[in-house]
């Protein structure tokens, strides 16, 4: 029997259940290469990453225009994200396309409805593919919501992958298997987690929707990827307890799932990861904890 921690209620947003499908894709048919998490350039992804060049990129809702950058415009200053729009909606929601070419007309639309372009799908972000980068920003919270939480769901038959699990001391890394002979003490548990592309043409490792880890049945970790906000320039996801990108992203693709004070005896260890459709892995192992 798995116990799960109370403090989920709290952190478990209104985004996945009051606008589940509020919003429209603001593309047809999306490949979506990059999932709000990710690991992006020594920070949390703030959005997602749709595949394609070309692409005609439309409002996901009615609204206002707020921002506008066009990057070939004189005196305008470098940006990873390259040309953006931002348009201001209901709920105190704004959504963010960016590494587009804007239409010729876009700065001087006041208002904009979902049948109109606003641009097309680019190269002029930081990027080594053309996509369109896309965003949603909470502005009475002051934080970005993740826009797979508000569009309509897509085929995806892919379960995550838990594809490597280790445990880092004092005394340095070692691989877990199923069953592992280790040392009473502090370790760091970290783990190999992705999900992979939604489609047989592509292969990119993306975030998940969620991490658990249970010790003996009780949850010790707890991480969604629902929101995230920044604090003294450090984005942070909330999980059981706020979570800085570099106390979760490790070296060689691997992440943080917590430290654990190991005590003599035998532990029973699972993860659990699933992905916005629901998919699920989970891998189970114990430790014998020795003097």
């Amino acid at each position: 029997m798995r116990r799960i921690l109370p403090f989920l209620i709290i952190i478990f947003t209104a985004f996945s259940t009051q606008f589940a499908g509020a919003f429209n894709w603001p593309v047809i048919e999306p490949v979506i290469t990059s999932t709000f998490g990710g690991d992006k350039w020594d920070s949390y992804g703030s959005g997602i990453e749709i595949y394609g060049d070309g692409l005609e990129v439309r409002p996901s809702e009615d609204g206002e225009l707020v921002f506008f950058e066009n990057m070939e415009r004189p005196g305008t200053l470098p940006s990873g994200i390259g040309n953006f729009v931002v348009i201001e909606h209901d709920r105190k929601l704004r959504t963010l396309y960016a590494s587009i070419d804007p239409v010729a007309n876009v700065e001087e639309l006041n208002s904009f409805t979902t049948a109109e372009i606003i641009g097309v799908s680019g190269g002029s972000g930081k990027s080594s593919k053309p996509h369109l980068h896309f965003a949603v920003i909470d502005s009475e919270f002051e934080q970005y919501v993740n826009p797979l939480l508000l569009l309509n769901s897509i085929a995806d038959n892919k379960s995550p992958v838990i594809r490597a699990i280790g445990l880092g001391s004092e005394s340095g890394f070692m691989t877990i298997e199923k069953k592992t002979v280790v040392k009473a003490g502090k370790a760091e548990i970290i783990a190999e987690i992705f999900d992979p592309c939604m489609t047989e043409d592509f292969y990119y490792t993306m975030a998940p929707y969620k991490i658990q880890l249970f010790h003996n049945g009780e949850e010790i970790f707890y991480l969604n990827f629902e929101s995230l906000r920044y604090e003294s320039g450090h984005a942070v996801i909330q999980s059981n307890k706020d979570l800085k990108y570099t106390d979760f992203y490790k070296d060689g693709g691997f992440v943080s799932l917590g430290e654990i004070t190991l005590v003599p005896g035998d532990s029973r260890f699972e993860i659990l990861v699933s992905d916005y459709s629901k998919n699920e892995t989970g891998r189970t192992f114990q430790l014998t904890v020795i003097e």
